[in-house]
């Protein structure tokens, strides 16, 4: 008899907070669990749109750098006007604004800053334009590095900077030296661009702890210049 009625009086105060304990471990476990699943997920998500920003910026100097010499009315000689192992100035209609006369066309990128970049590094890309405070910035790409080879039409690599033009401070603001004096022997020669763009995740802080470091990517892509002879 002691022992039905004792069942029939339900659970003990210790016996509630065994189970109640329990449940909170037990639903504990499963939000770490589906907490470290949905961060794994925004991560990638995050890294993918990351990448392909990346290759959509070199895709977009490609573009524009094979069209090197293009004119409406022919081509236009000195295809390369500045050709340096950080900066390259190429001439002709590389946007295909339908110009006439000649255009000049910049990529690099900026490492301090100035009235377009205020935090560096910055892509830049403009017409007509020979500082790069002047330039057209592109910061969606998040891009940190860009380099440049130059290779004849027998794939034979050429000294940088090209003849003609001196090294420069340039694209810190600084003037750039006159792309129309000296010699063109070498950027006349120049068939195959090559061009290293380093992309970094700047939105991820470097620190302590797992995934902290921020993500970086490197991609390499030979461009041949289409109107050369």
């Amino acid at each position: 008899m002691k022992t039905a009625r004792r069942r029939a009086d339900g659970f003990t105060v210790l016996e509630l907070l065994l189970a109640g304990t329990i449940g909170v471990v037990l639903l504990g476990g499963a939000y770490m669990v589906y907490e470290a699943g949905h961060s794994t997920t925004r991560k990638d998500e995050r890294k993918l749109d990351f990448q392909q920003n990346a290759r959509a910026a070199l895709d977009l100097l490609m573009w524009q750098i094979r069209l090197a010499g293009y004119l409406n009315g022919g081509t236009t000689p000195n295809r390369v006007a500045i050709g340096t192992d950080t900066l390259l100035v190429v001439r002709g209609d590389v946007q295909l604004n339908g110009a006439l006369g000649i255009v000049d066309t910049l990529f690099a990128v900026q490492p301090s800053a100035g009235a377009v970049c205020a935090a560096p590094p910055c892509l830049v890309t403009g017409t007509n334009v020979y500082t790069a405070n002047s330039a057209q910035l592109v910061t969606a790409f998040n891009i940190a590095g860009l380099t440049f080879a130059y290779f004849d039409q027998n794939n034979t690599p050429l000294p940088a900077p090209l003849d003609g033009v001196a090294a420069g401070a340039f694209p810190n603001g600084t003037p750039a030296p006159n792309p129309l004096g000296g010699a063109t022997t070498n950027r006349d020669a120049v068939r195959k661009v090559r061009l290293t763009l380093t992309a970094l995740d700047q939105r991820v802080s470097a620190g302590p702890g797992v995934g902290s470091t921020p993500d970086r990517i490197t991609l390499t892509a030979d461009v041949r210049i289409r109107n050369a002879d």
